[in-house]
């Protein structure tokens, strides 16, 4: 899986391709983050008041907006994102 992360005004948007083998399926660890479950490390989804997920045929975009007064921090969530990826493969 390859991913990139780009910092979007006060959000942060999130690529990953061949992560989605069906457009009707997310892999397991962005089902989980997605739900206020993501066991990523890095201390970011406490400062996140949104996460917008879109699934595609081999590609998965996330679209993350911080809380009034915080700011994500794209090495951290690039980070995360190569723990989550980890996690997704079989």
């Amino acid at each position: 899986m390859g991913f990139a992360v780009t910092e979007r005004g006060p959000g942060i948007e999130i690529h990953l391709r061949d992560a989605a083998g069906t457009s009707s399926q997310l892999p397991q660890p962005l089902q989980e983050c997605q739900s206020g479950q993501c066991g990523c490390p890095s201390g970011q989804y406490d400062k996140l008041s949104a996460m917008e997920v879109d699934a595609g045929h081999d590609q998965v975009g996330a679209r993350l907006q911080p809380l009034p007064g915080e700011r994500l921090n794209p090495d951290q969530i690039l980070a995360c994102s190569a723990y989550t990826t980890k996690l997704a493969k079989p």
